[in-house]
């Protein structure tokens, strides 16, 4: 039975019956956990019932009250899911651990309610047969609860990846490397591809050493490599992802959409600029101040118009710029006027706040004009085409690193957890093993599925 505390959209969380999948988002100290170990009650013992309080009525008295209206009216339990069968997954092994005991706390708690419930019934001469039927059901969902698989997503791939290691061809005594030892394995690893790099003497990689070495290590260069590392072995097959991304600087479609996503940050930032000017509108219009164009005398005003005219453009332009339009901005950019401002202000601390917010405006408008100076269509295909080469050069660097790390692991007989998580991706590429899976998990749940 549903506990009454239940209600709104928590309780529609936990007894929602549709075949869907569902995402459950609230605060932080919601009781997102406690709705999920009520859905899981819900699920092992098939009932979807909130308890509803009589007057003055405590909620255990009114749970007892209700399995005994229930369960001495019906001629069967209701049908459950084995919890053996739910797979629930969160971001820590604590976190894990404290799920499965909440569990197991709800159903002593719910074995001891419902004993309650034997005792009243009996002495009202009613039927106990299935309130009994009902207490050896959950004594047995107590009982596989603690084989319940409640761990972190890790802990899920490691008891996979045991079970069908012979499918992986991997040793079945293969252990988890700590993290100090597989640091040092990868640094090892790193060495000796760039120092074999380093000795084949090839101008390619020589050229590209230079951008990111000084005279003293080779660090910045390490960096990059790990950086790429770390980002591709998070992906399904790491260096297949890597040369199509590589690949994709042929792809005008690809560049043109690259160089739209630059132009919209940049948008971002003219927006916030124009937000800043139109928080000073009122004082500039009630101030006296001036400054020199030039050799020309203008008005405050002149300059705050000036500049909100040119950033409202830019604003309209870059949200329609992209590499077959962006010749003719650059050439309108060119056009605009340098401003200067003269000193002269009788309110000093109204002065300093105003020309804090111009300056602002006319530094983002003078970075603007610097960045798209000279960035023809031309000039950024040929710019994407010296980047792709680089990338060709760091992609060989990254192969035989990723490879080597792979040998220096399998030295030791140890996995990292990428590699579990590549291992039971691997399995479910088996027809027959993701059929099997799917048919014995009935729910998945994720927990913290922002994390997890």
């Amino acid at each position: 039975m549903i506990a009454s505390i239940f209600k709104g959209e928590q309780l529609e969380a936990v007894s929602f019956k549709e075949n869907k999948n569902i995402l459950v988002s609230a605060a932080a100290g919601s009781g997102k956990t406690t709705v999920l170990i009520e859905r899981l009650f819900a699920l092992i013992s098939g009932e979807y019932t909130k308890v509803e309080l009589e007057e003055d009525e405590e909620e255990e008295d009114a749970l007892v009250r209700t399995l005994i209206k229930v369960y001495t009216k019906v001629d069967r339990l209701q049908e459950g899911v084995d919890v053996e069968n739910i797979l629930v997954m969160t971001f820590t092994n604590e976190a894990a651990s404290s799920m499965k005991k909440k569990l197991q706390d709800r159903l002593i708690k719910e074995l001891r309610i419902n004993k309650k419930a034997i005792n009243k019934a009996k002495k009202l001469g009613l039927n106990i047969e299935l309130l009994q039927e009902r207490a050896r059901e959950l004594s047995k969902q107590l009982t596989h609860s603690y084989r319940a698989n409640i761990s972190t997503i890790h802990g899920f791939c490691q008891e996979i990846i045991k079970k069908y290691f012979y499918i992986l061809s991997i040793d079945p005594s293969y252990r988890i490397g700590d993290e100090n030892q597989l640091k040092i394995l990868k640094k090892e690893a790193l060495e000796q591809v760039l120092e074999e790099k380093y000795s084949e003497a090839n101008e390619d990689f020589s050229k590209l050493a230079l951008l990111f070495c000084n005279k003293n290590d080779d660090k910045r260069l390490q960096e990059l490599i790990n950086f790429i590392f770390n980002k591709i072995v998070s992906q399904k097959n790491p260096l297949k992802w890597l040369r199509d991304s590589i690949d994709s600087y042929d792809d005008y479609y690809y560049i043109n959409n690259m160089f739209r996503a630059i132009c919209k940050e940049n948008q971002d930032m003219v927006r916030e600029e124009i937000e800043n000017l139109r928080e000073i509108e009122e004082d500039i219009n009630s101030m006296d101040f001036f400054f020199k164009e030039g050799a020309k005398t203008c008005s405050y005003i002149n300059r705050y118009n000036y500049l909100l005219d040119r950033l409202l453009y830019l604003q309209k332009s870059l949200g329609e710029l992209s590499l077959d339009n962006v010749d003719e901005f650059t050439i309108v950019l060119g056009e605009f006027k340098r401003i200067y401002a003269s000193k002269e202000c009788e309110d000093k601390i109204l002065k300093d706040k105003l020309l804090a917010i111009l300056n602002g405006a006319k530094a983002s408008l003078f970075c603007l004009q610097e960045y798209y100076e000279g960035q023809k269509k031309d000039n950024i295909l040929k710019g994407v085409k010296q980047v792709k080469q680089q990338l060709e050069i760091l992609y060989d660097v990254v192969e035989k690193y990723y490879y080597l790390y792979k040998d220096k692991k399998a030295e030791k007989n140890i996995i990292d957890f990428n590699d579990m998580e590549h291992y039971l991706l691997s399995l479910l590429e088996d027809d027959r093993l993701a059929n099997e899976l799917k048919n014995y998990y009935k729910y998945i749940f994720i927990d913290e599925y922002q994390d997890t």
